[in-house]
């Protein structure tokens, strides 16, 4: 959380006036200072990939190489007969409804993602490009940092020759974050090897 007063508490314990007439004549100059400090700091901490939003994410892209706009297939929320949609979660399966659309996505043909979202690929994509090999451990990571948690079923198999499948507890990963998975195999699964998510 960023201070908003960060002037006024320095200069408050930095003086030994406590005039209310002294204070009132100072406060004019000590709200420039509140504004100057939390402006630095937000600039400061709007690089770091745990706080940056918006252009600041984007430009964390452009250093990792990687696009906000990922074509990730989306089921919506809609009524009954309409077409690719899903109706509204349960409390049995709370990650299995159509996604809600935002005013946001209006307007572009490739919907691009959200921050939340795209932050957990960015983080992905550093964990990848600092391993020096990809090994079933980085790939458990890599899943992991894109679900943004450890899902109690998560183990890879090799089912046949270059064939791997991925097992995923059903209620515990939504459609997009599979997406979000299968998109990435490109950085994490070796070349001419296929990638299957079974959600059990």
């Amino acid at each position: 959380m960023i201070s908003t007063t960060k002037g006024t508490d320095l200069f408050k314990g930095l003086t030994l006036i406590d005039s209310p007439n002294y204070n009132e004549y100072v406060q004019c100059f000590l709200d420039e200072f509140d504004e100057l400090f939390y402006q630095t700091e937000l600039v400061a901490t709007s690089r770091y990939l745990d706080t940056a939003t918006g252009t600041q994410l984007d430009v964390i892209g452009v250093i990792l190489g990687q696009s906000r706009s990922v074509v990730l297939p989306r089921i919506l929320f809609g009524f009954v007969g309409a077409l690719d949609v899903s109706g509204m979660a349960d409390e049995v399966t709370p990650n299995q409804g159509g996604i809600f659309q935002s005013e946001e996505s209006e307007g572009f043909v490739t919907t691009p993602l959200d921050n939340e979202t795209y932050r957990r690929l960015l983080k992905a994509k550093a964990l990848l490009l600092n391993s020096d090999t990809c090994d079933l451990e980085t790939a458990y990571q890599v899943v992991c940092t894109l679900l943004n948690k450890v899902p109690k079923v998560l183990s890879f198999t090799n089912i046949g020759f270059k064939q791997i499948q991925l097992d995923l507890a059903y209620n515990e990963v939504t459609n997009t974050e599979v997406s979000l998975i299968l998109y990435c195999t490109k950085y994490f699964v070796p070349l001419s090897t296929t990638l299957t998510i079974n959600r059990t």
